[in-house]
């Protein structure tokens, strides 16, 4: 929340700037990335001693860590020549929030036990995502809004009623639902093309014989 509010601020007041541009990105590698790798590193247990995942464990974090600013810094060296209506790769915010919902929904994994891989290998997974040329939608160019202002409202109205009576889930699906539309794009995307190459009648150079 507070990261969409200070850029809506900077906008609002025209106080927007190219440092302030850098300065939110390095603040959005903190909370997006460095937050939720060391909650993930706590949450495992992967700090113990005697834990054999901490060798992966540490890998995958600052894997993850790395990929957030790489993300990060390819936004603001795109930013102005970029399709508004789209991201290119998956949104810090977003594995961010995937992240956290994984910790708040399941139960951490024993220490050194096989499922310790899970939570540490989502990491990597998310690092990945961040770092592709996959298209996720943007909320800001949305214009359900304007084309049905009454059913957009309703929509708000019962997710935050459901963010508020079952934030754990609300969020956690949310989150699914959103990592995996980029990877669901482009699969259907080529599924499509495929399909038109297949449907298409072969033209024959050979001229008719009259």
């Amino acid at each position: 929340v507070l990261d969409g509010l200070d850029g809506w601020a900077a906008r609002t007041t025209k106080t927007a700037s190219p440092f302030g541009m850098q300065l939110d990105s390095l603040a959005d590698v903190v909370s997006f990335g460095v937050a939720p790798a060391l909650l993930v590193y706590r949450w495992t247990l992967a700090g113990a001693g005697s834990n054999p995942m901490r060798p992966f464990a540490v890998a995958m974090i600052l894997f993850y860590v790395a990929c957030v600013a790489i993300r990060l810094a390819r936004f603001n060296m795109t930013f102005a020549g970029s399709d508004m209506r789209f991201f290119s790769g998956l949104p810090s915010p977003a594995a961010a929030l995937m992240v956290t919902t994984v910790v708040m929904n399941f139960p951490p994994p024993n220490s050194g036990h096989v499922l310790t891989l899970l939570p540490l290998t989502l990491l990597g997974v998310l690092g990945v995502l961040m770092v592709s040329n996959l298209r996720y939608r943007s909320s800001k160019a949305l214009e359900i809004h304007r084309r049905w202002p009454a059913a957009s409202y309703a929509f708000m109205a019962l997710l935050i009623a459901l963010v508020a009576s079952y934030h754990r889930y609300t969020l956690f699906v949310m989150a699914v639902i959103y990592v995996m539309s980029g990877p669901t794009r482009r699969l259907w995307t080529i599924f499509k093309k495929t399909s038109v190459q297949k449907v298409e009648p072969s033209h024959s150079t050979d001229h008719p014989t009259l």
